[in-house]
């Protein structure tokens, strides 16, 4: 399995692809089999769909619909039906096997934490197929979709970032909680019925390909039973994303690494829904919290001290701008001044040094917004200098408010206006 771990480097360090960065979001954050650290944003939803091919004693297809409604900013439903056909079974479209139902937020409010809680309830008949392998002591193999009954489980999921190779690579961690309760055949002992996964998936790779997007993820999913051992499979899984985040499609694989004998191979859709009806009215966002070292235009990286910071900030920024699909954004730059009261110095400063600058800052903002996900083509860029203060300059104490950037939201026309 280090082969995906030896090739996601080589992309890394290759100039095929964009460096990666802790800016990697949107509908990348995708993961197959586990919640993703993402939200949908209120009033608007996700519709996933993935198809999988398990090999195995039991050998089956399986057709994974799950629908996702964001209640509030920082709450989300899902709802979803798994549907199975084994390879015995006569009906194409298989049999609905389970349900699902999951609640997921953000603690505190705006947070890159994520916790969920939900459960499955099984609901096919039990089915067994006699055991053909080298394992002493085993019968039979039961299907994991059979056998009715619940799994109820919780857990938290968060994006984080690893220092490797003088980049910030984004990786996307999972811990949950699982319980099985009323089957009593899957699991077949109270050993197998606590369980603990882990999910550590770093993303390795992405490039874009004009307004799209193509991004490399590689799961490392492991599973403890809680007096029964454990089991590691590696899912490497690639997702591409269209222009504008209508929708993203997702492939992978499924490797046992340690324990298990199944192969799994993946292949779907998520797609975003938009809200029943959008805000017509221009919206305004002020931001005073960015951090720049003096007179330079350093959003990210290690010559900002508080690069971390102002990525979290980026991320909310994103997800503000996510609310309002087809607004055009006007960024505007703002500085404080140094020789407001100096007729002669002061006109000079503003023209040579405090324009350029505000552009060069509000210019900053919108490359790490079309790098977290936001169509470039609905961005533009102004420096304003030091032309509109909201304190006066006299102020000493309050000129912070005037060092901040400015992100006017202006509807799309009406059709015939």
């Amino acid at each position: 399995m280090l082969f995906f771990w030896f090739l996601g480097v080589i992309f890394l360090v290759s100039s095929l692809g964009s460096p990666v960065s802790g800016g990697v979001e949107a509908q990348s954050l995708f993961l197959i089999d586990s919640p993703s650290p993402r939200m949908v944003e209120r009033k608007t939803g996700d519709l996933a769909q993935t198809t999988s091919a398990e090999t195995g004693a039991m050998p089956l297809v399986a057709n994974r619909t799950f629908l996702t409604v964001g209640l509030a900013d920082d709450l989300q439903v899902t709802a979803g039906v798994v549907a199975v056909n084994y390879r015995d079974d006569d009906f194409y479209l298989g049999t609905v096997a389970a349900l699902e139902g999951r609640v997921k937020g953000r603690v505190p409010s705006g947070s890159a934490v994520m916790p969920y809680a939900g459960g499955i309830y099984y609901r096919d008949d039990l089915r067994w197929e006699s055991y053909e392998g080298s394992l002493p002591n085993v019968a039979s193999v039961i299907s994991p979709y059979g056998d009715p009954g619940w799994d109820l489980y919780c857990g938290v999921t968060s994006p984080m970032s690893l220092p490797l190779l003088g980049q910030d690579l984004p990786l996307l961690a999972t811990l949950s909680y699982a319980r099985t309760i009323g089957r009593d055949h899957f699991p077949d002992s109270e050993g197998y019925k606590n369980r603990v996964f882990l999910n550590l998936a770093p993303v390795l790779w992405y490039r874009s390909f004009g307004r799209a997007r193509a991004t490399w993820v590689v799961q490392n999913r492991a599973t403890l039973w809680m007096e029964r051992g454990y089991m590691v499979e590696v899912l490497p899984q690639m997702v591409v994303d269209l222009p504008r985040e209508a929708a993203s499609f997702h492939a992978g694989v499924g490797l046992p690494a340690l324990g298990g004998g199944v192969y799994r191979f993946f292949a779907g859709f998520s797609a975003r829904i938009p809200p029943a009806s959008m805000p017509r009215e221009q919206a305004f966002i002020t931001v005073t919290d960015l951090f720049f070292p003096p007179n330079q235009a350093v959003l990210l990286g290690p010559e900002n001290e508080r690069s971390g910071e102002n990525r979290r900030i980026l991320r909310r920024l994103y997800r503000d701008l996510r609310k309002y699909p087809g607004y055009t954004v006007l960024i505007e730059g703002h500085t404080s001044f140094v020789h407001w009261n100096d007729p002669v110095r002061g006109p000079r400063e503003q023209e040579q040094v405090l324009i350029p600058l505000s552009r060069a800052r509000a210019d900053a903002v919108r490359d790490a917004l079309v790098e977290l996900g936001i169509d470039p083509a609905r961005m533009r860029t102004e420096g304003r200098g030091a032309s509109e203060p909201v304190v006066p300059f006299g102020e000493t104490g309050e000129q912070w408010r005037n060092r901040r950037v400015e992100l006017i939201l202006s509807p799309p026309e009406r059709e015939g206006s």
